[in-house]
């Protein structure tokens, strides 16, 4: 691969035959490794900018969509029904490519095996190589915008958050005890969209309901065009679990941005009239004029 080589079908053939060399000569060392590469590529050719097929972050997003499709076959949520059976096809194939091509890199230095395996490999290999098939982007979107947050005994914040994303659909992490200050903030801000209310037993000390949450969170957060992020509301632990559906959208190639409302007013008051829009500050965007965006290097 040299930059001025134009990313064609032609060339996805021309690299499809040489690794087809590379694996009858037994050579499965390169052949592996060139292999991973010519996916990356085949994705960046269906679904990319093929000018920009050798720049990292055009290959980097073929790689995080391949590894979301790898993240669905793992929970096994989906796919088989609600997406092609083909696609379940690919994520096995890019797992044991992936963990193939590892086993190369660190010379065999793992704890598993250390022997280059090509079961269920280069079977695949035989049907993908011709490259006039690709695998497709995770699947989700089509629902709107979703706020995600956390409530505990200060109902106003999702009242905030509220008012100030204007999301399409809402999921709210909430306890048995702060449910029914999030339902009234729900209707003092005229909010009509679908709302999921996740409990959490224990919002102090529940670790533990963290999996949980994000596994009952997932098929919500795969129906987003996009996700806002909440990240005050709630005890810590509520929002360590907000901060763990962030990285969960990052793994799942879904938009997301971070929130942080601010209230200025005194406790007391806040609690009295918990009613008010507070200050709104974006971590990674600023979506629309309303809201100063903080500095931040790490963007979802």
């Amino acid at each position: 691969m040299k930059v001025g080589i134009e990313l064609t079908a032609n060339e996805i053939k021309r690299q499809a035959d040489l690794i087809d060399r590379y694996l009858e000569h037994e050579q499965n060392t390169i052949a592996l490794g060139l292999m991973r590469e010519w996916v990356v590529s085949l994705g960046v050719f269906h679904h990319g900018n093929k000018d920009k097929w050798l720049d990292r972050n055009e290959r980097q997003k073929s790689e995080r969509a391949l590894s979301a499709l790898v993240n669905e076959l793992k929970r096994g949520d989906g796919l088989g029904s609600a997406r092609e059976i083909s696609q379940k096809e690919w994520g096995g194939f890019w797992n044991r490519l992936r963990d193939q091509r590892n086993q190369i890199a660190h010379n065999g230095m793992t704890v598993n095996q250390s022997k280059i395996c090509l079961d269920g490999i280069q079977t695949f290999w035989e049907q993908i190589k011709g490259g006039d098939s690709c695998w497709q982007p995770p699947r989700g979107g089509g629902g709107g915008k979703l706020l995600v947050t956390a409530v505990g005994t200060a109902p106003g914040v999702l009242y905030s958050a509220l008012k100030k994303v204007d999301p399409d659909f809402a999921l709210v992490i909430c306890t048995e005890k702060t449910r029914p200050g999030a339902r009234e903030a729900v209707e003092r801000a005229d909010f009509k969209g679908a709302v999921h209310y996740l409990e959490m037993r224990d919002p102090f000390s529940g670790f533990d309901e963290i999996e949980q949450i994000k596994k009952r969170a997932w098929p919500i957060l795969m129906d987003a065009d996009k996700v806002k992020f909440n990240l005050t509301g709630g005890t810590t632990l509520m929002g360590v679990t907000v901060r763990s559906l962030v990285e969960q959208c990052q793994k799942d190639q879904i938009p997301g941005y971070r929130l942080l409302l601010v209230d200025r007013r005194p406790h007391d008051e806040q609690i009295s009239q918990p009613w008010v829009a507070s200050e709104q500050y974006w971590l990674d965007e600023r979506p629309g004029a309303e809201g100063r965006r903080l500095r931040e290097p790490s963007p979802v």
